[in-house]
């Protein structure tokens, strides 16, 4: 969904999607650095997925709405209720445009639920914009049966692309491939033929990184930010 920088690093969002080609560098750096924290002295446990299925609700994920009982606009305090302290938190920016408009964030990590969460610096409530699904977490599968253990090729059979030009299903000659859902959720794997990395759930009514009114599915953004 967005890169995910290391405080003061300026780099331009995929937000702006100036580009196709952009996307597809962005996209791939965005992987990439989801083991930015690594650097940091922090390393992702195993996913395990005995305590996954102890969690309470279902391991559903719902696009643009939740994964499993962790929703979309709920708070990390409540979310912390769910799944316990998190194993790594760290603050990240995301600036586009240069140094003067920037987004702040927290990244909030369980690694061995495969998830993490993001929510703004800027709000006093930390309400999460965005889950990711990572780790080799396939216990997390939608309703079409999408999950971590899903090929590209096959994934996006089973997902309601979005119609969006700037959101275009595409692999890039980097080797990754990446695909949206219009109800709110990116899919990627470095090659069409490989599993997937990752699965990105957020609110498909506009672009999170900078809580712009860009629609990301096949509807106009929302007229206010009442969440």
């Amino acid at each position: 969904m967005f890169i995910a920088l290391p405080e003061g690093d300026m780099r331009t969002s995929m937000g702006k999607r100036a580009s196709l080609c952009f996307i597809a560098t962005a996209a791939l750096v965005g992987w990439v650095l989801a083991g930015s924290a690594q650097a940091r002295g922090y390393r992702d446990g195993p996913f395990n997925p005995a305590l996954t299925a102890a969690l309470p609700g279902d391991r559903l994920i719902v696009p643009g709405q939740r994964v499993g009982p962790i929703q979309i606009w709920d708070t990390v305090d409540h979310a912390e209720t769910i799944l316990g302290p998190p194993e790594f938190t760290t603050p990240f920016s995301s600036c586009y445009n240069g140094t003067n408009n920037c987004v702040y964030f927290y990244k909030y990590v369980w690694s061995k639920y495969g998830l993490i969460v993001y929510a703004s610096q800027s709000d006093p409530r930390l309400k999460i914009f965005e889950i990711d699904v990572y780790n080799h977490a396939t216990s997390w599968q939608t309703a079409s049966g999408v999950s971590l253990a899903t090929a590209f090729k096959f994934a996006i059979d089973h997902i309601t692309e979005t119609i969006s030009p700037a959101y275009t299903t595409m692999c890039f000659n980097t080797g990754f491939c990446g695909a949206y859902d219009s109800d709110g959720m990116h899919i990627g794997a470095f090659g069409r033929d490989a599993a997937l990395n990752e699965i990105q759930i957020y609110d498909a009514r506009f672009d999170a990184t900078h809580q712009n009114r860009i629609p990301l599915g096949n509807y106009p953004g929302p007229n206010g930010m009442q969440h």
